[in-house]
């Protein structure tokens, strides 16, 4: 938050229903003050730049498409994240981070910086985080390189919403499987559902900590 209050002002907005490669056109006369901040789908994206320019947007967008049903929202954050307001902060926070000791991973880590796999060493460099504030997330090419050469994937989102679950199935199609693992107002059920879900795919849960501090003492049954 320190870094946070010597950037700009700024504003972001999701577009959905377009291609993003559209939108991106419709960009090109407000170069330098609004960028595209997140790949979301194909078909949505996050923009980014000061409150003036991104509400000018907005409305050039809502006019423009008011006839193939755009989804537009501004999203309620006080900075122009991923875009270059960020560029005053990002040797000091490149700086601040480092140095991070490198860990050896248990699983594949997808980058949304890149798309791609990330290795070990990525980590451990303050630039590379740094990147993430500055540079537009990669949410669509990460999610394709997570299903490229493999079949029936299934994603559980780690999330108190369904934030990501339209993404995703926007950019590997509608019968890709999209497992929630929280919600608010009923976080065991939602955690039973999902572990019940991925038993009937074939996955089998580690059923002793599933359990763990629930075990009970068998009573003997009246006869």
């Amino acid at each position: 938050s320190r870094l946070q209050a010597k950037t700009a002002r700024g504003r972001m907005l999701v577009v959905g229903n377009i291609p993003t490669q559209e939108i991106a056109e419709r960009l090109h006369s407000y170069s330098g003050r609004v960028c595209i901040a997140a790949f979301n789908s194909p078909v949505s994206c996050t923009l980014s730049g000061n409150p003036d320019d991104v509400d000018l947007v907005q409305k050039d967008l809502a006019a423009a498409f008011s006839h193939r049903n755009i989804f537009l929202h501004v999203l309620n954050v006080p900075a122009a994240y991923h875009s270059p307001s960020m560029d005053v902060i990002l040797g000091e926070l490149e700086q601040s981070i480092e140095p991070l000791e490198e860990q050896k991973g248990d699983v594949e880590v997808i980058s949304t910086l890149t798309g791609a796999a990330a290795s070990a060493k990525d980590f451990t460099r303050g630039k590379f985080w740094a990147q993430h504030t500055r540079e537009p997330v990669a949410f669509t090419q990460a999610i394709e390189t997570a299903a490229r050469n493999r079949e029936n994937v299934v994603f559980v989102e780690i999330s108190p919403h369904r934030a990501l679950q339209r993404n995703i199935k926007e950019t590997l199609g509608n019968v890709t499987k999209v497992l929630p693992s929280l919600q608010s107002d009923a976080e065991y059920q939602a955690l039973f559902s999902l572990v019940g879900n991925l038993f009937e795919l074939g996955y089998n849960p580690n059923w002793q900590h599933f359990y763990d501090g629930y075990q009970s003492i068998p009573v003997t049954i009246p006869r």
